[in-house]
């Protein structure tokens, strides 16, 4: 298509818009700073009050507590209170990430059950329960076991057991939802070593990170050594870890929760954060899991020519986590039988579009308004990537929007440009007489 509009002229008459980035933070879908929500699933959920302040990120991690039910399998009750707990978040337009363990304070090993045959019937419970309701779920993360799920602390962490484990979440969702493991190392340990020149394929499965610059080694993430050991079934190095994070998270959602590590700091600045949280296609982060990291990030400044001087660390990166999409340029050419419209998207965010996004163009004329779709879908742009969307219409007099909506779902997607219409359109241009 690109070859065809090299042999075409553009239409003349076609006024295009200023085009411009703008440094808002969009409250795009599946993207962006997160909460926090504990719930125990041995008590009904309590959700917000009007006598409580509402936060309103976009994301909510869903943390379910099934350590009442450690002795016994999930019942009926049980599943009816997380389908409410799903049901009150997915209602109100918020994407959830989704985490069920036997603990949530800490106490890992005190909180699990004494065999491993009933985790792992509760394994299938879970992964039958969240299969039924993937269209719900964002990502699911871990494999129930350990403290705070995060598979550590636990005396299940043998690669055997979360390998029977990841299985049985692998069999019964079917591929049919995003899944994050705790660490790289035990991510391998779940996957077959590709041969020699052959790509990393996560399919579905991917990370979560909760010890985020926590320490040089983000809390035990890493190795603690500066070997060069590449060995498939043990923890590498920082640098070789975050490089294998960038092969994973370019397919599948990675993020976490970042804190203020003392040593970590010392020999930082926070560009480098940016640059690691850009390397690693962060797309999610606790809004509230550390202050001190987060008061850090609001109140230093960027200094750099251009459109974030000025702003602070906490908006930047807020503004670029997962994907963020901008319109750059837009050009209609004209062909015996219609024209065709060429969008340039770039995606300056630190993610790809993981859910499928299509981008929809509206001409406006005498009154009628026309929608077209765009074949290619929007989750070819990666980040730092600039790509070319390419349509048909017919060169009708009026004016031109573009708007793009995730295709379950149906949510709209906004572009981070000036141009925004109320709802959310971004006026391009506009063909006259």
């Amino acid at each position: 298509m690109i070859g065809i509009l090299k042999t075409l002229k553009k239409l003349r008459n076609f006024k295009p818009a200023e085009i411009e980035e703008s440094i808002v933070t969009l409250n795009n879908p599946a993207r962006g700073w997160f909460v926090l929500k504990n719930f125990n699933i041995d008590e009904e959920p309590a959700f917000y009050n009007s006598n409580q302040k509402q936060d309103e990120e976009n994301l909510v991690l869903v943390l379910i507590d099934i350590g009442a039910c450690r002795n016994r399998a999930l019942g009926q009750e049980e599943f009816s209170r997380m389908e409410k707990m799903l049901d009150h978040y997915y209602d109100k337009g918020q994407e959830i990430i989704l985490r069920v363990s036997y603990d949530s304070v800490g106490k890992g090993l005190e909180r699990e059950p004494i065999t491993f045959l009933q985790v792992r019937e509760h394994a299938g419970q879970i992964a039958e329960f969240i299969a039924d309701h993937h269209e719900k779920i964002f990502v699911y993360q871990g494999l129930l076991v350990g403290s705070w799920g995060e598979m550590h602390s636990t005396k299940y962490a043998g690669s055997e057991r979360l390998a029977e484990l990841n299985d049985v979440f692998e069999e019964k969702t079917s591929g049919t939802i995003y899944r994050a493991v705790r660490k790289p190392v035990q991510w391998r340990l779940l996957k077959c070593e590709p041969g020699e020149g052959e790509e990393i394929i996560p399919r579905n499965l991917g990370l979560f990170n909760d010890g985020m610059f926590g320490s040089d080694t983000d809390l035990g993430t890493f190795d603690s050594t500066k070997k060069d050991n590449l060995a498939w079934n043990v923890a590498w190095n920082r640098e070789k870890e975050l490089s294998f994070i960038s092969q994973v998270s370019r397919k599948v959602p990675f993020g976490g929760e970042a804190l203020f590590g003392e040593g970590f700091a010392a020999n930082r600045s926070l560009d480098d954060y940016i640059k690691e949280l850009a390397k690693t296609h962060a797309t999610y982060l606790n809004k509230h899991h550390d202050n001190k990291l987060i008061e850090w990030f609001k109140r230093e400044k960027i200094e750099e020519k251009g459109l974030w001087n000025s702003v602070s660390y906490y908006e930047y990166i807020g503004s670029h986590l997962g994907y963020r999409l901008v319109i750059k340029d837009a050009t209609v050419y004209r062909e015996k039988e219609g024209a065709y419209v060429e969008i340039q998207v770039e995606n300056c965010g630190f993610a790809p579009v993981y859910l499928d996004t299509e981008m929809i163009l509206v001409s406006e004329s005498d009154g009628v308004t026309c929608e077209t779709v765009f074949q290619e879908k929007l989750n070819i742009c990666y980040p730092g990537e600039r790509h070319g969307f390419i349509t048909k219409i017919e060169p009708k007099v009026g004016k031109l929007f573009l708007y793009a909506r995730q295709i379950i779902g149906n949510r709209k997607v906004l572009f981070a440009n000036r141009t925004r219409e109320e709802d959310g359109k971004i006026y391009i241009g506009e063909i006259k007489k």
